[in-house]
């Protein structure tokens, strides 16, 4: 038995779902049928970092956060929670993730963050991970970088935020929402 033949065999195991339905990716295969594809301006909010301090390059208590992760230390911080930044310039489409405290976080990432608690902090970089953020990187600029709007209009899929076959917790809504509260449409890509 090969490597792609064992993994095939692991994979089968571990389904717990009843039914499942093709992704439309060659290399994810088949999903559970009750999940979604979602733009990702569904799930995250992104804004850009701030230009690095003056005193990036002098020993200091708080990280500084660029395009592939920490690349100095400084005085002072902009940011006081843990965020999940990608590479905008540079090594565009890293993703990383900052401290759960204070750090400076340039302008050279922009920082995504869940629009909803409902995503879980440790599944947004596993999900632009996985979406290749690289990929959408403009290389006609210089240098090549990467447009927040790019990201958003990158689509995903992703469980519901409810079981299949139940309905949402919220009573305002009879429609199925993703993970995200976004409502929950068939694949029209």
């Amino acid at each position: 038995m090969d490597y792609d033949d064992g993994c095939a065999g692991m994979i089968q195991e571990l389904k717990p779902y009843s039914s499942y339905k093709d992704s439309g990716v060659e290399w994810l295969g088949d999903v559970p049928e009750h999940w979604v594809v979602v733009s990702l301006r569904y799930l995250v909010v992104i804004r850009s970092g701030e230009a690095p301090p003056a005193d990036k390059d002098v020993i200091g208590h708080y990280p500084v956060f660029g395009a592939n992760g920490i690349i100095g230390r400084c005085s002072r911080f902009n940011s006081k929670e843990q965020h999940v930044v990608v590479g905008r310039v540079g090594t565009a489409g890293a993703v990383n993730v900052t401290p759960p405290r204070e750090a400076w976080i340039t302008d050279n990432v922009l920082i995504i963050d869940p629009l909803s608690k409902s995503i879980l902090p440790a599944f947004l970089p596993l999900l632009l991970n996985v979406v290749d953020l690289a990929s959408l990187t403009n290389q006609n600029a210089q240098p090549p970088s990467l447009l927040g709007g790019n990201i958003k209009s990158r689509k995903a899929i992703v469980p519901p935020l409810s079981p299949p076959n139940k309905p949402p917790s919220s009573a305002s809504s009879t429609t199925p929402t993703t993970a995200s509260g976004a409502p929950s449409t068939p694949n029209r890509s």
